[in-house]
């Protein structure tokens, strides 16, 4: 069993404590106490409990608190503020932080880049800033290499390698019995572009991990995206994060609805449980339009990257964001900016460039951003983004049509879920045409709240009508009456304002109104 609570982690199975991947020395003896107080994180474990438990033989207690004092060294943990053992005067202790269990499964993503260390000499952890990858890196027994903007390679290598200048790289390299980890590379992609190809002819075992948001493309490279933290590790994340600054969180839905707005990014999750004293889950969830202010360093992250980019792919990247969700190579085409198709300027090749700098991702759907970087494009590239959503109201609604036509009476398979997959997008589109389409949708599918919502404030005729329609079906009688009554005639169609009085009507008899057989007739007529 493996126990992860902070920086740290206990392997029961090698009876191993580490920090950061780095081994915490421990005798046998403390490492049983912590293993106790980890099996049992928020529990008062009494004193004679762990003294039977632990020692198992008649010990005296000041046994248990050299341990104790052993172990909170071990820990850097401070007795008077403590961030791991809570002593309960007179009775025992209690483990505080948050810890998370693993079984005897080892972690998948640690078990891939194993497996193509065996097959590939150069794997790329490949991800956006703060998915992981050096922390992942850093749990492969390898020679750390910290690579530092402005600072040449062969400098970094010499000095994890123990010399004082480069020349003896090539031969420290070549005498490494454990794989080379080249940390944050993306600083120096073209000087290991030309290094590593050499480094490897001279070292036939060598065997190089880099982790960057840029691939290298060298031949020999073996590309390895490091996935997302899943939603039960993303929110322990932030929930163990969060506590060392005092907040104390529950596992509550605020949580798990923030660390999925953040992308399940344990950068980003980091970065917004550092603040959550000020802004706790509830409070900074519905201010998410505004994160990076509240995250300056999250601007930075994302910043980075777009200074990294030339005009082409930030173009195409702009114009990319428009979409929610997963989107094909046909989807892009329709929304890249009418320019030269040829060369670099076509869309497919920037979208390639961008699938190598980690900002689109590649899934059984399709391609996809993520929502912090759509949320940050928004804020920056107003226009270049309206410009994107007029292209795309000009494909995909007259592919929408037919489907929206059919839906009244036999819809074609699956029309009413493609539909449904495109409600983001016409909701953003916002023209009375999107909208329609979008409240048709919410209308068949019985989904009111959202139909209110989307028409919250609309003006024109044949939306209101609309609106009125599903405020009836939510039993919202007086609110769809002042629709209707608002609306001219002779500005929507008759079978669009008879629907929605049906509609109305029938809404009324079952809120047990009387009187309406003259209005059935008169509608009818």
């Amino acid at each position: 069993m493996r126990y992860h609570f902070g920086e740290y982690e206990l392997d029961t199975r090698q009876w191993r404590l580490t920090r950061a991947a780095v081994d915490v020395p421990a005798q046998p003896k403390v490492l049983e106490l912590l293993h106790h107080l980890v099996a049992h994180p928020g529990e008062l474990l009494e004193r004679a409990r762990l003294l039977r438990e632990v020692w198992g033989v008649a010990v005296s207690e000041s046994a248990l608190t050299q341990t104790m004092r052993k172990l909170r060294t071990a820990l850097g943990d401070d007795e008077a503020a403590p961030r791991f053992v809570e002593t309960v005067p007179r009775r025992g202790y209690r483990f505080r932080a948050h810890v998370r269990r693993f079984d005897e499964v080892v972690d998948p993503r640690l078990t891939a880049l194993q497996g193509a260390l065996v097959h590939h000499r150069v794997v790329t952890l490949h991800g956006p800033a703060g998915i992981g990858k050096s922390w992942l890196a850093a749990r492969l027994p390898a020679l750390h290499v910290q690579l530092r903007a402005g600072v040449p390679v062969e400098e970094c290598v010499a000095t994890a390698l123990g010399h004082s200048g480069g020349g003896a790289v090539a031969a420290g390299l070549a005498a490494c019995a454990e794989p080379v980890v080249l940390d944050g590379a993306e600083v120096a992609v073209e000087a290991l572009r030309g290094l590593v190809p050499g480094w490897l002819e001279r070292a036939p075992a060598l065997r190089i991990v880099v982790t960057s948001r840029c691939t290298l493309g060298l031949a020999e490279e073996r590309v390895l995206p490091v996935a997302p933290l899943s939603a039960e590790e993303a929110a322990s994340l932030y929930r163990d994060r969060a506590a060392r600054t005092g907040a104390v969180v529950a596992d509550t839905a605020a949580v798990r609805a923030l660390v999925a707005r953040l992308d399940h990014n344990p950068g980003a999750i980091e970065l917004a449980a550092a603040r959550a004293l000020v802004l706790p889950p509830e409070v900074l969830l519905p201010r998410l339009d505004t994160r990076f202010a509240a995250l300056p360093d999250l601007d930075a992250m994302f910043a980075w990257s777009w200074e990294q980019l030339a005009a082409p792919d930030r173009r195409a990247l702009v114009a990319l964001s428009v979409f929610s969700g997963p989107f094909l190579l046909t989807d892009a085409e329709g929304v890249a900016e009418p320019v030269e198709r040829a060369g670099d300027v076509w869309v497919g090749a920037a979208l390639e460039r961008l699938l190598a700098h980690a900002l689109v991702g590649a899934g059984e759907g399709g391609f996809s951003l993520g929502e912090s970087l759509r949320a940050w494009l928004a804020t920056r590239e107003h226009e270049a983004r309206a410009a994107a959503l007029a292209r795309l109201a000009a494909t995909l609604l007259p592919t929408l049509r037919p489907l929206v036509a059919s839906l009244p009476l036999r819809p074609a398979p699956g029309a009413l879920a493609t539909l449904r997959r495109w409600l983001p997008e016409l909701a953003a589109i916002g023209t009375p045409e999107a909208l329609l389409v979008a409240a048709t949708v919410l209308d068949v599918a019985g989904d009111v709240t959202a139909g209110l919502r989307l028409l919250d404030g609309v003006t024109a005729p044949l939306l209101r009508v609309r609106r009125a329609a599903l405020a009836a079906r939510g039993g919202l009688t007086e609110r769809a009456r002042a629709d209707l009554d608002g609306v001219a005639a002779a500005d929507v169609p008759r079978a669009e304002v008879v629907r929605a009085e049906a509609i109305l009507l029938a809404a009324s008899a079952d809120a047990g109104a009387v009187g309406l057989l003259d209005a059935a007739r008169a509608l009818a007529a």
